[in-house]
């Protein structure tokens, strides 16, 4: 079963760290390839397309191969990015620009506020709990990466920000998400997915 195409960013982490030894490793500048073959099909979603521009930009290594896509992960740079077009994937965007080098600022987003949670501000308060410095001033969402931590998040019932710092659980220790039961609303299986990582 492929995740659905309504958790786009996430589904396209899932997939292309499908042989990622460990998990967002390969993002953040351990040099692994972070895919292989079928990592991504290449009639996937359009968010998914534009997550992996997004990697791109951050400095991934995005190849197209002859059965998808292939991400090689490279040491990772923040970037500006206005998410107005595609804001399902600005939770995960924002946990991998946790793992880079320099500030990512995400604007466009001033409507997830009133999502399942007020998204862009849990998003910075739980990226602060895994060591980060993260800030939402309501037209911005800017990120410092470094070397984050595993901490006990809150998603405050939002399935999108439980499943992108779950994902973030494969490259930290200790990472701990109360409420788990919330993905269910968009991907039913993620966590028998998430742990063929482990």
């Amino acid at each position: 079963m492929s995740p659905p195409a309504h958790s786009p960013g996430v589904a396209a982490l899932l997939r292309a760290l499908k042989r990622c030894h460990r998990g967002l490793a390969g993002f953040h500048g351990r040099n692994r390839p972070a895919s292989g073959r079928d990592s991504l099909d290449p009639g996937s979603v359009q968010g998914d397309h534009r997550f992996l521009g997004l990697l791109e930009r951050m400095g991934c290594g995005v190849a197209r191969t002859q059965d998808g896509w292939a991400v090689q992960g490279r040491k990772l740079a923040g970037i500006d990015a206005d998410m107005a077009d595609t804001p399902d994937l600005v939770p995960p965007l924002a946990v991998t620009a946790a793992f880079a080098e320099g500030t990512t600022r995400l604007i466009g987003i001033a409507h997830l506020s009133h999502k399942e949670s007020d998204r862009p501000a849990v998003i910075a308060s739980e990226l602060c709990k895994m060591g980060m410095d993260a800030s939402w001033d309501g037209s911005a969402l800017c990120i410092t990466g470094g070397q984050p931590h595993g901490a006990r998040i809150d998603p405050h019932n939002d399935h999108r920000i439980a499943m992108s710092f779950a994902v973030a659980g494969l490259a930290v220790d200790g990472q701990i998400i109360d409420g788990e039961e919330c993905v269910a609303k968009s991907f039913p299986d993620f966590w028998d997915r998430l742990g063929a990582f482990y």
